[in-house]
């Protein structure tokens, strides 16, 4: 049986598979924005020079919004590798770990069913935040690591609660 990797390389894989996906998203969104451009070009006739010229116009033209949509997932992506990360450093201080979602008046029925489900280890859980939700990659859901001795709430990389049992 092979040993697992130290969490910094395994950070360090996350990330850099996580680069390599979003360079790959942009790479192909610009690739299709120049081959649109270039067929465009040779149905309107136009030779080689004018063609290149119409696929750079309609390159420098584009909305950046695919690179801070991609971006932002990007940073979504890494953030999540963090903390998966985090719970595999303090596994032993984890009781277990819960699906928690925002479960108000916006809350899709699977992730109101989803809620509340628990998992021993890191290693047996089934799910991750937009599998199942009708939202997709919009999905407010959490995976939350109750500690032994009280459960702490962390979002984008902080502690944003602390609740030790028995304390208010």
């Amino acid at each position: 049986m092979s040993q697992a990797p130290p969490p910094a390389a395994r950070r360090e894989q996350g990330v850099e598979n996580i680069a390599k996906a979003t360079v790959s998203d942009l790479v192909n969104w610009l690739g299709a924005r120049a081959v649109g451009a270039a067929i465009e070009g040779l149905k309107d006739g136009l030779q080689p020079p004018e063609i290149e010229q119409k696929v750079e116009n309609t390159l420098l033209a584009a909305s950046d919004g695919p690179i801070g949509r991609t971006s932002k997932e990007a940073a979504r992506q890494a953030v999540f590798v963090g903390r998966i990360e985090a719970m595999r450093d303090l596994s032993d201080e984890i009781e277990d770990y819960e699906r928690v979602e925002a479960m108000d008046d916006r809350t899709c029925p699977p992730c109101q069913e989803g809620n509340g489900t628990r998992w021993k280890r890191l290693e047996d859980v089934t799910w991750h935040a937009g599998d199942d939700c009708e939202g997709g990659d919009a999905c407010r859901g959490r995976l939350l690591a109750n500690f032994r001795t009280g459960m702490y709430v962390f979002e984008n990389g902080k502690c944003i609660s602390a609740a030790i049992p028995g304390k208010p």
